[in-house]
């Protein structure tokens, strides 16, 4: 639910602010794919940094691959039988008291998971120039 809440939050914020209605759903799974992706790799990068970091010089390069990956197993999901027209509704049934819940956790994951992910890129980094 979690995800379907930002989802919706970044749908409206587009249709907000740049005034925009053909393309919402694309930009909102396109902030939500970048979420999966850095939540995905700051605990691929995390397990590596503790289990074997040498290996991070030679995976690196396959991550730009997989998030293109997840972009188009999220757009397809979202766009196929206008999925996110469901997820807007489900949202906008919501009661009040769990979108205020939803919006404060929201916010903390999102900063969580962007803090932790350059968290663990400075830890191999320094690991890095070390080795």
């Amino acid at each position: 639910m979690l995800y379907k809440y930002i989802f919706c939050k970044v749908y409206f914020f587009y249709i907000k602010v740049f005034n925009e209605k053909e393309i919402p759903h694309w930009f909102a799974a396109s902030v939500i794919t970048l979420i999966v992706v850095v939540n995905i790799i700051f605990f691929a990068d995390g397990l590596q940094y503790l289990i074997y970091p040498e290996i991070n010089k030679s995976i690196d390069i396959y991550y730009k691959y997989f998030a293109l990956v997840i972009l188009a197993g999220i757009m397809f999901f979202i766009n196929r039988k206008n999925r996110y027209l469901k997820i807007i509704e489900d949202c906008e049934q919501l009661p009040k008291s769990k979108r205020k819940v939803l919006g404060y956790i929201s916010i903390l994951y999102v900063t969580a998971v962007f803090v932790g992910f350059f968290w663990v890129g400075e830890l191999i980094r320094d690991y890095n120039m070390i080795h």
